[in-house]
This record gives structure tokens, C-alpha cells and sequence, in this order.
């Protein structure tokens, strides 16, 4: 986390990480450090979305939200 906090600095957003199950319940502060719960983060902008199968109550939850699709073909396989 701390690597990922890092590269976030460069752009001001070290203090705007969320870290959550894939059911929503946030993860324990030992293992997300001082990250934002989910319902201080439904506030922000965006919703950048690493996870394929984020349930959709959670999407819902942001006002807009974009996936980062980093294995284009694990995308391609599901849409068909």
C-alpha cells in the first residue's frame, strides 16, 4: 500500500485512497493503513474501479465511476 501511496503523491492523491472488500465492508484499518471508508469515498469525483466483478450496489454508490482495465482480453472473454 505504502508503494501505491507513493506513486499517488506525485499527483496529491496519497490521502485519497479507499480500500473495501468486494462486497463493500471495508477492509480493517491494520491492513488499509488510514485509507477512507467507502462512505467517504461515495463522495468523491470518480470511482476508479480495478475489479472486473465490483457488485453493482458499490458502483452505484459513486456518482460516476470508470473501470482501469488492465488485461483487455479477460474483458473481451466476459462480454462474449
Amino acid at each position: 500500500m505504502e508503494v501505491f501511496r507513493d506513486h499517488l503523491q506525485t499527483y496529491a492523491l496519497a490521502d485519497c485512497i479507499a480500500v473495501c472488500y468486494p462486497n463493500g465492508t471495508p477492509v480493517p484499518k491494520g491492513i488499509a493503513g488510514d485509507c477512507l471508508g467507502l462512505g467517504d469515498a461515495a463522495e468523491a469525483d470518480v470511482l476508479l474501479n480495478q475489479r472486473y466483478k465490483l457488485p453493482s450496489g458499490v458502483v452505484r454508490r459513486f456518482r460516476r465511476s470508470a473501470l482501469l482495465d488492465i488485461d483487455p482480453g479477460l474483458t473481451q472473454v466476459l462480454m462474449t
